[in-house]
Formats: structure tokens, sequence, C-alpha cells
């Protein structure tokens, strides 16, 4: 496995401890921290998981350990206790290997192997046909971009599809208030997505408020997919609308494959339906077949596991969707496992998005569309390029005001767990200051602007041990991090762990700046020192940004 310099002295560290004390035997690189202040140290070690095996209460274990002498002496200067914890201070050649790493070949500085060339699909963004696409859906695509790049820089081959429903009951809803509401009438030219959006919308609150259509609704679903003439030509036509080109019709197989489960009894028939009963494992009741033989999103699933493991030749496969489907893949997966398929298949769910006014719902056309987000945060991003710089030309301006706009929208949707609801104020993403994508645009451009201003140096001319402030250290040690933070992100299939460490390497930087003259430093030796760093550090948050999706700003 490809080993990062913080890696091979956590590693150095881990070893020598395991050696001199028995009960750290089964101590892990990962038990390893960094203290908030490096003035304690630059590594430590809590010692609250090893204090009963050890006899003593985690403050005396934390001292015992500093007393007994140096560890790893080829890369840690002193040990000291401070609380539970063990704090190491790392040599300044040490520190040098760390900046120097990412400075020697910047685009792969952050890479892992540890994927080993593994085969994976990310399936995303997964729309469906006959609506629109909103910020809601914006989520899904920036997940899919940045786990694929993260998977990437891990040492993973990708294959990317998405997979886009056309058949089901959204579809039947459209295209019946499209027969009861509409007939005849043509969609604006150019806008009918759009049109067939608020279509859907209206069908859906029409059989809200009147239960009494939706026999009309299911008589449509079986005509669709009987191949009807007249409602086949309509779905033709809408379809086209939606989206360009076929997807495999995998319903069929999927019916045969219900009717395997079935055979095999793993299956049952349950008031004319198919289920499968999964109330043991915590899954509840799984639908295979409607009970007047209709199939489901279930039907088409069960046949294209299959289908994408043996046609892209795979190793494992990732779902993104929201949170309303994680339970229908806890069922799929069970089933297929049933089934004697046992793949590696894994579901990303994401929580919803929601407005400060409250949450978007396509069912009842209360949605903001993202190309209405976009097309606003770009102009409210061209106005403040603008004012900034009056002396740009216009495609200066538009260019920056896009690469803004983007920023904001993703990094928005990237920097929280997948697991929490996003709450998107379009006027916060924009800011320049604080947790969002135009701050961490405007370090990169305020670093650039600064090398500007030095020259380059060589990695020989560079004694790093005379980065010994503070600012210096933490910027340091924090850029070195990117690796594990990569491996780590990936690991965890959340993204959010990237941004997050971006947005600190911004705010370190903002403090090393601040504390740390770069062109006015105290002598010409530290000053060389400083550009490294500025360059290291610049290098780490370009590739940082690269890897969540995020275009670059050389100067704002």
């Amino acid at each position: 496995m490809k080993k990062h310099p913080l890696h091979i002295i956590k590693s150095a560290i881990v070893e020598d401890l395991k050696k001199h004390h028995a009960f750290l035997g089964a101590l892990a690189e990962d038990a390893l921290v960094y203290p908030p202040d490096t003035k304690f140290g630059d590594i430590a070690l809590p010692c609250f998981a090893y204090a009963q095996s050890a006899g003593k209460n985690p403050a005396e274990l934390a001292r015992a350990i500093a007393e007994s002498g140096v560890v790893a002496s080829e890369w840690v200067s002193a040990v000291n206790a401070a609380g539970p914890y063990v704090n190491f201070v790392l040599k300044g050649d040490a520190l040098a290997r760390v900046l120097f790493a990412a400075l020697k070949k910047p685009a792969l500085f952050g890479t892992n192997d540890f994927g080993k060339g593994e085969r994976v699909m990310i399936e995303y963004p997964s729309p469906n046909t006959h609506k629109e696409f909103h910020i809601g859906h914006v989520r899904n695509v920036c997940l899919g971009v940045a786990l694929t790049h993260l998977y990437e820089a891990s040492g993973f081959k990708m294959a990317q599809v998405d997979y886009t429903n056309d058949l089901g009951s959204h579809v039947a809803k459209c295209l019946w208030a499209l027969m009861k509401f509409h007939k005849g009438e043509k969609p604006p030219r150019g806008r009918e997505a759009r049109w067939l959006g608020a279509v859907y919308a209206e069908g859906a609150q029409k059989l809200e408020a009147h239960p009494e259509y939706a026999p009309e609704v299911s008589e449509v679903l079986q005509k669709l997919e009987s191949r009807d003439k007249v409602v086949h030509t309509l779905w033709k036509k809408t379809r086209a609308w939606s989206i360009k080109g076929m997807n495999d019709e995998v319903k069929d197989e999927g019916k045969k494959i219900v009717a395997e489960l079935l055979k095999k009894g793993i299956a049952k028939k349950s008031q004319g339906a198919v289920i499968i009963d999964m109330e043991a494992q915590g899954f509840g009741i799984m639908l295979l077949l409607k009970s007047d033989g209709t199939g489901l999103y279930s039907t088409s699933d069960l046949a294209l596991a299959r289908k994408k493991f043996k046609l892209f030749k795979i190793d494992r496969s990732i779902n993104i969707t929201d949170v309303r489907q994680s339970l229908y893949f806890k069922q799929l997966f069970h089933a297929l496992a049933l089934s004697g398929f046992t793949q590696k298949m894994t579901h990303i769910g994401y929580e919803f998005v929601r407005l400060p006014e409250g949450a978007m719902a396509s069912r009842t056309g209360r949605v903001i569309l993202y190309e209405d987000m976009r097309d606003e945060i770009i102009e409210a991003a061209a106005e403040e390029t603008k004012k900034r710089h009056p002396e740009w030309s216009a495609r200066k301006i538009a260019d920056t005001a896009h690469a803004l706009a983007l920023a904001g929208l993703k990094f928005g949707m990237l920097k929280y767990d997948p697991n929490k609801v996003i709450v998107f104020d379009k006027k916060e993403a924009l800011s320049f200051e604080g947790f969002t994508g135009p701050y961490l645009l405007y370090t990169f451009a305020r670093m650039n602007s600064l090398l500007k201003k030095t020259r380059s140096v060589a990695r020989g001319l560079v004694d790093a041990a005379l980065l010994a402030d503070a600012h210096e250290k933490q910027l340091a040690i924090h850029a070195a991090r990117l690796p594990e933070i990569v491996q780590s992100a990936t690991e965890n299939n959340n993204p959010s762990e990237l941004a997050q460490y971006a947005y600190k390497l911004c705010q370190l930087f903002g403090g090393f700046y601040e504390h740390c003259p770069v062109l006015r430093a105290p002598n010409e030796d530290v000053g060389r020192a400083r550009i490294a760093l500025v360059q290291a550090a610049q290098s780490v948050l370009e590739q940082s940004l690269k890897l969540l999706g995020i275009p670059l700003i050389q100067e704002m």
C-alpha cells in the first residue's frame, strides 16, 4: 500500500509504543490524534482506552508513557503528557518530509492505492422522467461526482451510470392528467419537460383532493404495461420530451426472476400480489408484483442488479438516492442475497434539501428548479464580481461568476454529512466568509496572489525546522493529512469529511497569513520556508477542490 509521510511517522510511533508497553499490544495507527493546539505536540495518544489494562487512571498512564523515554526518535524530538494525552513533538526534518511530499508531485498527493484496481459502479443521479430537476436532485449529483473522484483517487476503477425510471406510477399519473385535463394541448416549444412537471403536479393534487380518480390512474398503468395503442403512443411522445435515447427494458426479465423466487419458496402470493416477508429482519414486506400482475421498481431492479455486474464486469456497486429509498434498498439487497446473488452492493441515502421557508415536493409543484436557482446565483455572483472588479471584461466576470455559483451550490451540498438535512440559503452559499465554497475559492486565489509575488523555492533550499511557530506547524501538519482524509472519506462514503478538511485548511492558512509574514519574513531562510509552506497548502487545497468537483479561480 502507498505510504504517505504522516502514515510512516505514525506507524513508527505506534510500533515503538507497542514494543515498550505490552498493554498497548492492540494499538492501531488510527488511535493517534492531532492536538487542537501544537503547543502541546504535533501528534497525540489518548490514554482512556488503555488505562484499565495498565492499572492506572488515564492521566497517570499518560505521564508514565511520557517519562519512559523518547519514542520513534528518528521522527520525534520530545514526548510530554497533558492530562490523559501523550503528546509527540516532531523533529524539523520530519516536518520537512511532510511538507515536501505535497510539493514533489502535487497532482498525486492525496491519492491512495487501497482500492487495488477494484471496479466500482456508482449510480447517480437517477432522476425520474416527467418530473423537473430541482435542487434536491443536485445533492445527488454532487455526491455522485465527489464520490467518483474519491474512489478514483483511492485506486478504484470506475464505471459510472445513472438509471432513469421511465415506467411507473408517477408516469401513469402524468399521462392520466394529460388525457383528462389537457387533451389536445401542446406544450410550449423548448419547455416540454417543465410543462410535464406542472401537469404531473396538477395530477397529484387532483388525486389527493379526489381519491375517486385512483382507479382511473390504475387503469392507465395497466394499459401502459400492456402497450395499449393510445396510451403507449402518448407515453413514447412524453418520454422523448423527458429523456433522449432509450433505456433497456428489464421489467420482463425481472418478472422471470420473480417467478423463480416463487418456485423456490422465497417469495409467496398474498391477496394476488407477490411478496417476500422480511418482518423477521426488520424490513417489513417487499412487494414484487401487484395483484393485477403489473411490475414495480423492484421487479426491474432484481434484473438490473445481475445485469450490471455481468455487463460492466464490476466488483461492487453503489446506489445514491434520497433517504426515502433506504428501506427499499435493504429489502432489495436482502432479496438478492436470498436468491443467491451476494455481490457487494451499497446504498447511500442522503437527507432532504430544504429552503429557509420549508420543504420542497415535486408532487405539489412547490420546488425550486435547479436551472432557476443556478441562474439566480450566477446573476448575484456576477453583480458582486463586477462591484469588486469593474475593470474586468464581461467574459472574465461571467467566467468568475459561473465558478463562484458552482462552488456555492456544490460546497453547499457537500459540506454536510449525507444523513443531515440541508437548509439551502443562496445568500449564505455565495458569502465570501464562513463555511462556503466562495470562501475556499477566495483563499485559493489569495494563495495564488501571494505566490505570484515570490519565487518558487527548491526543496534543497528550505529548512523546514525554521517553521517553529504554532500557526506554521498546524498548517503544515494539516496539509499533510490529505491522503488519510481522502481514504477515510472514501471508506465512509462521505465527501463532507473532505469538505470540512478543506475549510479548516483555509482557516489555518488565514491564521498563518496573519501571524507569519511571508513577503516580510524575519530573514531570507524563514521566508523561503514559508513560501514552501504556502506552495504546499495551495497544492493541497487545489487537490481538495478538484476532488469535490469545484472549479478553481486564479484571481478574485
